[in-house]
Parts: structure tokens; sequence; C-alpha cells
């Protein structure tokens, strides 16, 4: 009798835990064409497999099954500003793309890639005063992307305070 009552209990736990984890990723994919969404200071990701790193003036990550939002950096200037990153982005599976949130929360695409995609180049990019956001946005993606930081006294690049896997 005690065996079928923790089997049960286990059971009822897992489907609940297993309908709220879908529902958030299906709120992630969801997200992914909604501006207002992606435009909030907070990030909302799951990732299958996440491999690399972000400091203040590079990204090399390799992922799979990465759906959501993720921070990349934090982007402060005193003025207007332009700011180069060159890119190299390999995707094989989904969707992703690199966005940046300006101080007034408008969401601009830097680059996106909507199936399989290599692409190499550099984004300019012009940095409002105040401080805008660099963000990942993915659902279902696969891939590995390398963006370095041009040098630039004028726009200060903070990484935000999440853990590196």
């Amino acid at each position: 009798m005690q065996k079928h009552i923790i089997i049960t209990t286990l059971s009822v736990l897992g489907l609940l835990l297993g309908g709220c984890s879908n529902s958030i990723t299906d709120m992630q994919s969801r997200g992914y064409d909604d501006d207002s969404f992606l435009s909030d200071d907070s990030c909302s990701y799951t990732y299958a497999e996440r491999l690399g790193n972000v400091t203040s003036d590079s990204v090399d990550l390799q992922f799979k099954g990465f759906t959501g939002n993720d921070y990349v950096w934090y982007l402060t200037a005193d003025e207007t500003s332009e700011f180069s990153l060159d890119y190299s982005f390999d995707v094989e599976k989904g969707n992703f793309k690199i966005i940046e949130i300006t101080p007034d929360k408008e969401v601009i695409t830097l680059w996106e890639n909507l199936d399989d995609a290599t692409a190499e180049g550099t984004l300019n990019i012009d940095v409002e005063e105040g401080t805008s956001l660099i963000k990942i946005v993915g659902k279902k993606a696969k891939g590995d992307i390398q963006i370095n930081a041009a040098s630039n006294q004028e726009v200060q690049i903070i990484v935000p305070n999440v853990p590196d896997v």
C-alpha cells in the first residue's frame, strides 16, 4: 500500500514538473518575435547544452536546444556612439538572432537566421546615450557563435552577472 502511494505521488510530481517545463519552453518560443517580451531587462532561456563564455570583449558559445533570450552585454555610453562587433555565426538548426535593446526599450534586430546559416562580418551599432542591452534569442537553435567587440572608449561593456557554463 505504501509503495502505491509513493509511486502515485512521484508520478503526479513528475507530471506537474514536466508540465511546468513545457509551459516555460512554450512561452520562451512564443517570445521569439514578441518585442515586449524581449525588451524586458530579464532573460528567460533553456539550453539542452551550452559551452563557452562571455567576457567584456568577446563571446564564444556553442549551444544546442537554445530557446528563449539570454544576456550578452550591457553597453553604456555618455553620448550616442558607434560601436563595432566582428562576428562569426554558424547556426545549424532553428531560429537565432542577436538583438539590441535601446535605453528607450526599442528592440533592434542586428542579425537573424531563420533556418541554417553561416555568416561572418562586422555589425556597426549606434549605441544611444544611456544603457543598451545586447541579447541572443533562439528558438530550438543549435550553433556556434563568436563575437569580438572593437575597442571603443566611448562605450563601456558590462558583462551581466550570470554564470558562465
